[in-house]
């Protein structure tokens, strides 16, 4: 049982980096929602920041994707 615990904290400490990373970067998005609809008026302005998130996110995942195959 004790080894089952140490393994979930090893697990935990290697991932806790990459957690905080993905939660900053979803906070990011929020922000820039929340800062364009309260400066901009309209929703175009609203759905171009919803539009370059997706490319965002998009381009993050090809790119974790490229990280990790050059890890493995």
């Amino acid at each position: 049982m004790n080894t089952a615990l140490g393994l979930r904290r090893r697990v935990f400490n290697l991932a806790w980096p990459v957690i905080a990373e993905n939660f900053l970067e979803t906070l990011l998005g929020i922000v820039d929602t929340y800062l364009v609809s309260h400066l901009a008026i309209g929703t175009i302005a609203v759905a171009g920041v919803g539009g370059a998130l997706q490319v965002m996110y998009f381009m993050i995942s090809i790119l974790s994707a490229l990280s990790i195959g050059s890890a493995v």
